[in-house]
């Protein structure tokens, strides 16, 4: 019984430490299009706007990359995101306080 119980701790002793041994740790590596973040305050009003900087590399974006007149998301990774902290008025229309993404219809 004891040569029993031995082998199975043991067994489980080197089944946990082979565990430890394949374990990868999570390795962050830059991304091509590096995230950004510009935050500034207009009168009581926060705004924060979050994107990824495209990395052209002489590629043509628009009308290459990204079609005319089709919907695109404006960011590289992601898309792009406004938070208003207070509601807002946007060309005239009532926006309520909040995180937006943004999308656009190149032309």
């Amino acid at each position: 019984m004891n040569r029993r119980l031995l082998r199975v701790a043991l067994f489980l002793s080197i089944c946990s430490n082979a565990a430890l041994l394949f374990a990868q740790p999570h390795i962050k590596v830059p991304q091509a299009s590096p995230r950004a973040v510009v935050e500034e305050t207009f009168g009581v009003t926060d705004v924060r706007v979050a994107y990824h900087r495209p990395s052209v590399k002489n590629r043509k974006v628009f009308g290459g990359l990204v079609p005319y007149d089709v919907i695109w998301r404006a960011g590289a990774n992601e898309p792009t995101s406004i938070t208003f902290s207070t509601p807002v008025k946007v060309e005239g229309q009532e926006v309520p306080a909040g995180t937006y993404s943004l999308f656009f219809i190149p032309g």
